[in-house]
């Protein structure tokens, strides 16, 4: 058995967990709020600060290659999420390739117009947002993320 640990409060526990051993699950936080993780490699990971912009994120799954596919609000209402785990995550780099991305454009304001590889996605353009969070992660919506550099777990 292995104690999970949590990210600040009183309680932990697996909803998923794959064959490499990733866990997914619910915890508590130092104010009492339920989040949901990601626990790889003795590391736990806090799922809402990784989604940019979504809130009150449920109903979350985990597949064998690592993704997690999930719920959440964003400005009030529910949108679908997919977290697809990269090493890179600089706009225009490996996170893009990953995600299955061809980089057309780049705005100054940190804006990214990609076109999914036609295995992907039959010449649709995507916007893809651009953003790095406190922790050391950048997500591009819906498609990229890179695990913090911090340990979550306390």
């Amino acid at each position: 058995m292995v104690d999970l640990g949590t990210l600040g409060g009183d309680l932990s526990y697996a909803t998923h967990i794959n064959g490499a051993g990733q866990i997914l699950g619910l915890t508590s936080t130092a104010d009492g709020n339920a989040t949901e993780f990601l626990y790889e490699n003795g590391t736990m990971y806090d799922i809402a600060d990784l989604a940019t912009g979504y809130t009150q994120i449920n109903q979350t799954s985990l597949s064998e290659s690592g993704q997690i596919a999930g719920m959440g609000l964003v400005n009030g209402k529910w949108h679908g999420f997919l977290l697809t785990w990269v090493q890179d995550a600089a706009p225009q780099s490996t996170a893009m390739k990953t995600a299955g991305l061809t980089v057309t454009d780049s705005s100054q304001h940190g804006n990214t117009t990609a076109k999914p590889r036609a295995s992907i996605a039959a010449h649709r353009a995507a916007l893809c947002h651009h953003v790095s969070l406190a922790k050391g992660a950048q997500y591009v919506p819906p498609y990229c993320a890179a695990k913090p550099k911090k340990s979550a777990k306390q």
